[in-house]
């Protein structure tokens, strides 16, 4: 190894490069449920076993609580005595900008595909892909790959490769990051698992990786309504099993990916045996619901009504209520029963008001799999109106784009799914 250059893995999705006694540290989160307290790590990392005292960068890949996660980074400011420059896309919304320079750090927003030469050599290069990016960080030995989440098709990573012909690590996620079929359906599940396996293997031939390392997916769903995912998670030694020999690379906390080692398959096998559910969620009133959906129907005004559904029904389970929401005449409705006509998904109270409520809830709520989709068709076109609301390119498309964008929702394209 070479002794002026060390790549270690933290957790999860996050590196800690050093190079030249100065550390670039890549998206940070020790501990803690994510997502609407959906996702837990499989390992929490004692903040206290971590020395940032040669921390200069963090690099950022997307706003996603897994990757930009707060609360570890108001720990490391407040435990940091130097200047920290964190590193994120240029990107139309600022709201991540703001809020990384309110907590105190000073921000160095990134062009996609423009070189980024660090003060002790290391260069970064990103690549976006809707709102995630990936990276390569060329340090004075290896070039590194980070995926991450972004769901780059083979064309996309063919371009990354013209650029950089040797890879020594890349690394991607490698299991599911979020809803994949309802409890239930078995086949659906199985037939997403054998399509994300058939992506890693092709995307593998055409990078042609020294190593690839099992990157973001060190993560379990802990929350009574999505445990059943768990029992189909791609594990660590699947992902070494259906890859060439000799070419994964298992991490595991602390280690160095610059030296082979033998231990991750069996550190990560225990982790997902010692799974802790979250307590179900406390139950919202009909009062604070209807507020919320009748705020989601205001905010909905700026779409031309001919974009909109016309009735779209919400099975709330906990509360054995249906919600209406009839976008044509603007009225939110409960009823007991429900309409088969116009159901959509069922899904507890709680997650219906985060889903209402916060601007990033279509995306979370994917995320999360708390919920069973009843219509496909009517439950992803109003997770995209409501996505529409938070990321204003999508509030630009043209009808048309609008239908053909409805997929995007969704992490893995399906030949399985109804085609829309």
């Amino acid at each position: 190894m070479n002794c002026m250059t060390d790549i270690q893995f933290l957790n999860h999705a996050s590196l800690l490069i050093e190079q030249k006694s100065q550390q670039l540290l890549i998206d940070p989160w020790f501990s803690g449920q994510v997502f609407n307290n959906s996702w837990a790590l499989l390992q929490d990392t004692r903040f206290e076993d971590l020395d940032f005292s040669k921390l200069f960068w963090i690099w950022i890949s997307h706003e996603h609580p897994d990757h930009l996660h707060f609360p570890t980074l108001k720990y490391i400011k407040e435990n940091s005595t130097r200047k920290i420059t964190i590193i994120y896309r240029l990107q139309e919304n600022k709201n991540v900008k703001n809020a990384l320079e309110k907590i105190g750090f000073s921000v160095l927003e990134m062009p996609a595909e423009t070189l980024l030469k660090l003060e002790n050599g290391l260069e970064l290069e990103s690549f976006h892909h809707k709102t995630d990016t990936a990276v390569v960080v060329k340090t004075e030995s290896h070039v590194l790959f980070n995926q991450n989440d972004c769901k780059f098709s083979l064309s996309e990573l063919e371009k990354v490769k013209r650029k950089y012909k040797k890879i020594d690590l890349w690394l991607n996620q490698f299991s599911f990051a979020g809803f994949v079929g309802n409890e239930g359906e078995p086949l659906q599940i199985e037939n997403e698992k054998k399509l994300l396996i058939a992506y890693l293997q092709n995307a593998f031939a055409c990078i042609q990786p020294t190593y690839f390392v099992p990157f973001a997916s060190y993560i379990y769903f802990c929350r009574p309504r999505n445990d059943y995912l768990n029992e189909y998670a791609i594990s660590p030694k699947t992902v070494s099993s259906v890859l060439p020999r000799g070419r994964v690379l298992i991490p595991y906390p602390g280690c160095s990916l610059l030296e082979e080692n033998d231990l991750g398959i069996q550190y990560w096998a225990s982790r997902y045996q010692n799974r802790q559910l979250a307590k179900p969620s406390k139950h919202i009133s009909i009062h604070a619901l209807k507020d919320a959906a009748q705020q989601f129907l205001s905010d909905t005004s700026v779409f031309p009504k001919n974009l909109l559904p016309s009735v779209v029904d919400l099975w709330i389970e906990d509360l054995n209520q249906s919600l209406r929401i009839d976008f044509q005449s603007s009225e939110v409705l409960f009823f007991e029963g429900w309409d088969t006509g116009y159901l959509a998904a069922k899904l507890r109270s709680s997650d219906l008001l985060f889903l209402l409520e916060q601007s990033w809830g279509a995306d979370t709520i994917n995320i999360t799999a708390c919920f069973s989709v009843l219509h496909q068709w009517r439950w992803r076109r109003l997770l995209y109106i409501k996505h529409s609301l938070y990321v204003p390119e999508y509030r630009k498309n043209s009808l048309k784009h609008l239908i053909y964008r409805l997929a995007d929702l969704y992490y893995y394209k399906s030949p399985s799914r109804q085609p829309l």
